[in-house]
């Protein structure tokens, strides 16, 4: 059974309090986006090792460091 899609911040935050990595967020991130075709819903897009890289760096800080958007991604329109 596959992960529920991340379809606000509120799913995201309980996927994370029931034990879900950033990482493995992320992963949900770049195989939903691997099935859209083209590139047209980024303005700029950075290359998924280094989104991964970033959502690992993320996992590493001890909860004390967490803030209440800790995980989130954000995406943004101009």
């Amino acid at each position: 059974m596959s992960p529920s899609p991340l379809t606000d911040i509120a799913a995201l935050r309980a996927r994370l309090a029931a034990g879900a990595t950033v990482r493995d967020l992320i992963g949900q991130v770049i195989a939903r986006d691997a099935q859209i075709p083209g590139d047209s819903i980024w303005i700029s897009r950075l290359p998924d090792p280094v989104l991964c890289a970033r959502a690992e760096s993320l996992d590493a800080l001890p909860s004390a460091a967490r803030g209440p958007l800790h995980g989130v991604s954000a995406g943004g329109r101009g």
